[in-house]
C-alpha cells in the first residue's frame, strides 16, 4: 500500500468537514490572510497615516484593530464583535502553532467526549470567558489597572477551555507527550499553575488572566454538565436556530381518520424526526456525563417513549 505524503494527509484532514477540523483551518486561513495582507500594505499601501497609534506600538495595523478586542469598554462598544473575532487572529506563526497544537490534542478528545456541538460552544464561550475575565482584570484589579488597557487576540483562553473541559472530564486519561505518557489533569494542572505564577512577572499578564478565564469556564462547564446542567445549552440551540434560519419550514398535511404519522407530509415527518433525533442525542450526551438519574421526568418519559417507538 503507498503511504500518503505529508500534503495528502492535511488534504484528508480538513476534508472531514467537521467542527474540529473547521475551527483548526479558521484559524490558520486568518493568520495567513493577515500576512499576506501586511505584505501587500506594506508594498503599495505604507504611509505613516494608514498605522493606529494603539498602546504606542505602530505596528498594529487598523485590520488588527477592529478584529482584536480590548479591555476598555467604550471602545468595546464600537466593536462588539471583536468578543469573537479576537479569538480567531494570531500575532505571530508560534502563537498560532502553539495554540493550534494544543487544540489538535484536547480538542479531538473533547469531540469524541462530549460532540462536536459542545466542542463548539465550550471554544466560544471559553474565548468568551477568558474576555470578560481579562477586561474585569483591566478595569478593577489595582495591578491590572495601572497598565491602562490593551488590545487583546489569540485563541488561548478558547483552547485553555477545552484543555481543561477535556481533563475535568477524563482527568486520568494518558497523552503521549515528548515520549512519555502523562494524563489529561497533570498537563492541564501545569499549563494553569504556569499561567498563575506569570501574572506576577507582568509580561502578558493581560493574556496570561485571560487563560485562566478560559480554563476556569472549561473546569466548571464539565462539573456542572456531572450535575445535569449544561451551561452551553442556551449557546447551542441559539447557533441551532441560526443554522436553521434559511432552512424552509415543512408543510403541514393533515389527513383525518389515519394514523400519525400519515397526517404529515414527507417533509415535515423528516424535519420533526431530525428534531427529535437532536433531543435523544442531547440526553445521551447528558447520560454520558452524569448518569440516567440526571434526567428530568421529560426526558425519561421521552427517552422511553423513543425506545418504545
Amino acid at each position: 500500500m503507498r503511504q500518503q505524503s505529508f500534503l495528502e494527509n492535511i488534504k484528508n484532514f480538513f476534508g472531514r468537514n467537521t467542527v474540529f477540523t473547521n475551527l483548526i483551518l479558521v484559524n490558520i486561513v486568518v493568520f495567513f490572510l493577515f500576512v499576506v495582507l501586511e505584505v501587500l500594505f506594506s508594498i503599495f499601501m505604507y504611509s505613516d497615516g494608514f498605522y493606529i497609534d494603539f498602546l504606542k506600538e505602530p505596528h498594529l495595523k487598523l485590520l488588527w484593530f477592529y478584529l482584536s478586542s480590548t479591555s476598555d469598554f467604550g471602545a468595546f462598544l464600537s466593536r462588539p464583535w471583536s468578543i469573537i473575532t479576537y479569538m480567531f487572529a494570531h500575532e505571530g506563526f508560534m502563537h498560532l502553532f502553539g495554540n493550534m497544537i494544543t487544540f489538535y490534542f484536547f480538542g479531538r478528545y473533547l469531540d469524541q467526549f462530549l460532540g462536536s456541538r459542545k466542542l463548539l460552544s465550550t471554544y466560544i464561550l471559553g474565548g468568551i470567558a477568558g474576555w470578560a475575565l481579562y477586561a474585569i482584570g483591566y478595569n478593577f484589579i489595582p495591578m491590572f489597572v495601572v497598565k491602562g488597557h490593551g488590545p487583546m487576540w489569540g485563541a488561548s483562553a478558547a483552547v485553555l477551555a477545552t484543555v481543561l473541559a477535556a481533563a475535568t472530564y477524563r482527568p486520568n486519561m494518558k497523552i503521549n507527550l515528548l515520549f512519555i505518557q502523562l494524563e489529561f489533569k497533570y498537563i492541564a494542572g501545569a499549563m494553569v499553575i504556569a499561567d498563575f505564577l506569570s501574572l506576577k512577572t507582568g509580561i502578558n499578564a493581560g493574556g496570561h488572566l485571560g487563560h485562566l478565564g478560559g480554563a476556569i469556564y472549561g473546569f466548571i462547564l464539565v462539573k456542572q454538565l456531572q450535575k445535569g446542567r449544561d451551561l452551553n445549552a442556551w449557546f447551542e440551540r441559539l447557533v441551532d436556530r441560526i443554522m436553521n434560519l434559511g432552512a424552509r419550514r415543512p408543510k403541514m398535511k393533515v389527513v383525518y381518520n389515519k394514523s400519525k404519522a400519515a397526517e404529515q407530509s414527507d417533509e415535515a415527518y423528516n424535519y420533526s424526526k431530525a428534531q427529535a433525533q437532536q433531543k435523544i442525542d442531547r440526553i445521551l450526551d447528558k447520560i454520558s456525563v452524569a448518569g440516567y438519574d440526571s434526567l428530568t421526568k421529560e426526558e425519561k418519559k421521552f427517552l422511553n417513549k423513543f425506545g418504545t417507538n
